[in-house]
């Protein structure tokens, strides 16, 4: 292939329990955000870059998808209702709320090195599973998000996917990728101010009542009654030789994460701390649940799935009653 991969050097890591940092000179901050999907990685690292708090991409995060037409439950359960993965999703909120503005282009690869050279900084989505720096096992197709800038000094090209790696990536070029999507970034004349929380939160009432409708309640009820047919590890998740990163844990934990997040947002908003230790309790007990389906696919013993069962019945009832004690005491107000 004709790439060169050329780690740089980085600091000490310094970590707490959000994230894992690399300064890095004036590149495009090597940072991982532990509870956050790739796109969420790519767009906190840039808001980073800019000094933006990032925290409204999460209206997104309380959320679960399930059915029940598949034989295997890592098929049936989805970290979003609709079962989609689109960076696209996060980009009217970075527009509105975060100053950021993401416009998709051409995906050929001469075009976006034209528009680096000409200090663009772009999104590019391209399958997880051919990318030479991603070192984890097993590797997942599935689309992947990470940004790239150009370093005029060097010249050449950085990649800052702080999800795979732990160093900033040079490329010479990126014509042997499997470019799905390219999306340049700009930064809107209108940056966060004092009124984006308020902004932000009128936002966030809408998508509660939204979720009061949409059955994610019902989906973890669906979830827990489902488990009645479980008689194997197979139907568990059809990669269990992977135990703590098998496709089912991936999704769990992306929920898991998913509620941590929302915390975050909560904070953001400066909620009341009934609402941000009732998220926190929630966290808690899906990170339970993971760590039980871990245990179940290790010991290849099924005794835990009761156990299981009764948690989501539990998580379901906290989550529902949650979503509405704020609609109805924020609509109070």
């Amino acid at each position: 292939m004709e790439y060169m991969l050329k780690c740089i050097m980085r600091n000490p890591v310094g970590i707490n329990d959000e994230s894992e940092e690399i300064v890095m000179n004036d590149h495009i901050l090597v940072k991982r955000y532990i509870t956050h999907c790739c796109v969420e990685n790519a767009m906190a690292n840039l808001c980073d870059h800019f000094k933006i708090d990032f925290r409204p991409l999460f209206l997104f995060s309380w959320d679960l998808g399930f059915k029940t037409t598949a034989p295997i439950l890592a098929d049936n359960i989805h970290y979003y209702s609709n079962f989609d993965v689109c960076a696209e999703h996060y980009f009217e909120f970075a527009k509105l709320y975060l100053g950021l503005v993401c416009n998709a282009v051409n995906n050929d690869a001469t075009d976006i090195t034209n528009l680096l050279i000409d200090g663009n900084i772009v999104l590019i989505t391209s399958n997880a599973y051919n990318l030479p720096w991603n070192s984890e096992v097993p590797r997942v197709s599935w689309p992947h998000t990470f940004t790239v800038k150009y370093d005029s000094v060097k010249k050449i090209i950085n990649v800052t996917d702080s999800f795979y790696s732990d160093d900033i990536v040079d490329l010479e070029n990126l014509n042997e990728f499997n470019i799905d999507q390219c999306f340049s970034v700009k930064i809107a004349q209108h940056i966060q101010n004092e009124i984006t929380p308020v902004l932000v939160r009128d936002r966030y009432f809408d998508i509660l009542k939204y979720n009061n409708k949409n059955e994610i309640y019902n989906s973890i009820e669906k979830f827990s009654n489902w488990l009645d047919v479980v008689d194997s590890i197979e139907k568990l998740t059809n990669d269990p030789s992977y135990s703590s990163n098998a496709l089912l844990v991936r999704k769990l934990r992306t929920i898991a994460n998913g509620r941590y997040n929302t915390k975050c947002l909560f904070e953001y908003l400066r909620w009341p701390d009934k609402y941000i230790n009732a998220m926190s309790n929630i966290h808690i007990k899906w990170e339970l649940v993971k760590n039980m389906f871990i245990k179940i696919i290790i010991s290849k013993k099924l005794e835990l799935i009761s156990k299981i069962k009764k948690e989501l019945l539990i998580i379901a009832n906290l989550e529902r009653n949650l979503c509405h004690e704020i609609v109805k005491e924020e609509d109070s107000l």
